[in-house]
């Protein structure tokens, strides 16, 4: 055997018989045993009127200090954020949102919102193309110059709008609020305006066809010139005069209860976002506190263990000098 090797050996059996002198330490070894059982017992809930835990190099008024700082400063706030726009989202759905034998009035209204949208959109243009046959407008942006649109919508998006609002006056519709009004003049006026939306509206969609089949059909020159001038006349005055005529009839529903439906939507989704974050920071809360706890006392006792086994011998051999040196 070589010195490298029984040197080696030597420092194991020291190292060994070192290890079995700390475990034989019955009065050291219970107090390892009362350490780490204090340390595995403590309990994960922190509660300052409660708690009376005293542990060597545990801080546990530090933790609990941190998990009501996080309580404090983030998990409260966000949980009165919800609970805010919980509240405003009560508000809104009070009279936009009706029992269960209208549930589908809330899409109905996002409808007549889009609609809306469109209608305005196709006045926009309307009334942009007429500054600038006027000459007071020299330059239009591209999405002003889409008179297609205006004319669908002054024509067949038009006849949809008066059918809508007929039915719902005239028969047992139920799309719009407007047969739940009372009578009165504004009653009035949107039973004629719908009717004549239908009317209009096919009639600017008949005129734009016999534009075509004449056209094709080569008809003589003043049948044709006839043709052209009533295209004329139902592009740059009944489109217009029609989609006016509908933006009124659907303005009240779409703006406003369409509008809230909008926002009920935005602050659904504001809610799940903030229900999430809540949700996450809570998570956060409970575990990231209770992970740093759990990692100190796993130091902690993993500590002990190395300080018991490397310093649980030297008390004896203090304790056998002791002894030799009293007598």
């Amino acid at each position: 055997m070589s010195i490298q090797s029984f040197v080696q050996f030597l420092i194991e059996f020291i190292v060994v018989i070192w290890f079995l002198a700390a475990i034989a330490n019955k009065p050291k070894r219970g107090e390892l045993k009362d350490k780490l059982s204090d340390l595995v017992t403590v309990p994960t809930v922190y509660n300052k009127a409660t708690d009376t835990i005293d542990i060597d190099l545990y801080p546990r008024g530090s933790f609990e200090s941190a998990a009501q700082g996080w309580r404090d400063w983030f998990v409260t706030p966000v949980a009165q954020a919800d609970s805010t726009i919980k509240e405003w989202f009560r508000n809104l759905q009070e009279g936009v949102i009706p029992d269960g034998s209208h549930a589908w009035k809330p899409f109905n209204y996002f409808i007549l919102l889009l609609l809306l949208i469109g209608y305005l959109y196709a006045d926009t243009i309307t009334v942009a193309n007429t500054l600038v046959s006027y000459g007071l407008i020299k330059h239009l942006e591209e999405a002003l110059t889409r008179y297609d649109i205006a004319i669908l919508f002054g024509s067949l998006v038009s006849v949809v709008v008066g059918g809508i609002i007929a039915n719902d006056l005239f028969g047992k519709g139920d799309f719009s609020d407007w047969g739940l009004k009372a009578n009165s003049l504004w009653l009035w006026f949107a039973k004629v305006t719908s009717v004549f939306l239908i009317f209009s509206g096919l009639y600017v969609i008949a005129s734009l066809g016999g534009v075509r089949y004449g056209r094709l059909a080569g008809l003589e020159p003043v049948s044709l010139a006839w043709l052209e001038q009533n295209a004329q006349f139902v592009i740059n005055v009944l489109t217009f005069v029609n989609a006016g005529l509908a933006t009124a009839l659907i303005a009240d529903d779409g703006f406003t209860k369409g509008g809230r439906i909008l926002a009920l939507a935005c602050i659904s989704i504001l809610v799940v976002f903030v229900s999430v974050i809540w949700y996450l920071i809570g998570a956060i809360y409970g575990t990231v506190v209770y992970i740093v706890d759990v990692l100190w006392r796993f130091m902690l006792g993993v500590g002990n263990i190395i300080f018991f086994l490397a310093l649980t011998p030297l008390d004896e051999v203090v304790d056998i000098i002791k002894s030799r040196g009293k007598k």
